[in-house]
């Protein structure tokens, strides 16, 4: 199955709005076989809600990201930025994610990215 079929069968507007406009070759697009394999299998073994059920999903899934990611940040300005203290990016991601978890456990996913926590949020106060 091809990433723009995923795509569609997802309703992933974000790969939509890549995939649907040109060829990923021709937009020399990067990413891993692996995720790519990852992406389009999971579409094929799992049934897939409907629009309504997928947007109400949706919503919830980001509404727990977002409520975790005030945490971290949160953290990270009152325990490293306010006490001038260190920390691994892995005890951070570590921590969204038992947050997420306890709170959010139908939304707890181990794989999922955290690419976020890197933002500029904090500026020039802190360093990755």
């Amino acid at each position: 199955m091809s990433i723009l079929n995923a795509a569609q069968q997802k309703s992933d507007s974000r790969v939509l709005g890549i995939a649907e406009t040109a060829c990923l070759i021709a937009r020399e697009a990067h990413y891993h076989e692996s995720c790519r394999r990852d992406y389009t299998r999971n579409v094929a073994h799992t049934t897939l809600p409907t629009s309504t059920c997928n947007i109400e999903t949706q919503s919830k899934m980001e509404e727990a990201h977002s409520q975790a990611f005030h945490y971290i940040c949160d953290y990270v300005q009152k325990r490293i930025i306010d006490n001038a203290t260190v920390e691994r990016m892995t005890m951070l991601r570590e921590k969204y994610l038992t947050y997420l978890q306890s709170k959010y456990p139908q939304e707890y996913n181990p794989n999922c990215k955290t690419d976020k926590l890197k933002q500029k949020h904090f500026g020039e106060k802190v360093q990755f």
